[in-house]
């Protein structure tokens, strides 16, 4: 969870504690490689945004448990398996959970902050991609396709066991080694929006 867990933690605050104007200050733990840390006031009618969604608690129930040993079974079939391409809608109960991402021409995630808004292999071509939390697959998934069909329609990365009319949630997954290695190689680490099947949570 490393420095995802900031963002659970924050969303059980407005979910249980917080009042409008409160100030939250919040900081990051992991590695020790980066560290994620700001202020945030609460905003009016935040309830509203909150009330729409899953809850954290719905989120963790959601889940199945992993030991380190499976962790590491799973990313070595990350870095043997064939990513798939399929078309997607949005879930009916997807509401307005959206990730909106800066992706540039090889499909790395781009930053939106001030100075750190570019492609550090230096490729300029980016693209925005909406991208639904929760999805149903719409075509059979595939494994070849044209990069920029990727960047200009709802065409996107799924994994290998993904099937036509699933519910999937997105998902960042790293690179694998064969995806990005000069990227790799020079310490940066690059992480693709996947689409993975998952039971969808009820929102009411």
């Amino acid at each position: 969870m490393y420095s995802a867990s900031i963002w659970g933690q924050l969303i059980y605050l407005l979910e249980s504690v917080v009042d409008t104007d409160d100030l939250i200050y919040f900081g990051s733990y992991g590695s020790g490689a980066t560290c994620i840390s700001g202020m945030l006031k609460v905003m009016p009618k935040y309830k509203q945004n909150i009330n729409n969604g899953p809850t954290v608690h719905k989120y963790i129930q959601n889940k199945e448990p992993r030991s380190i040993h499976d962790y590491e079974e799973l990313r070595t079939e990350n870095y043997t398996q064939k990513i798939k391409y399929a078309y997607i809608d949005p879930h009916p109960l997807n509401y307005n959970n959206f990730l909106k991402m800066n992706i540039c021409e090889e499909g790395c995630i781009i930053s939106k902050l001030e100075d750190l808004n570019f492609c550090p292999e230096g490729r300029n071509n980016r693209y925005l991609k909406n991208l639904p939390m929760f999805a149903i697959i719409k075509s059979e998934p595939i494994e070849d396709v044209e990069d920029m069909e990727i960047y200009t329609n709802r065409l996107v990365r799924v994994s290998a066991d993904t099937q036509k009319g699933q519910v999937v949630e997105c998902n960042l997954l790293r690179a694998a080694k064969n995806e990005s290695a000069h990227c790799i190689q020079n310490g940066y680490i690059n992480w693709y929006p996947t689409y993975q099947p998952t039971k969808m949570i009820d929102f009411d």
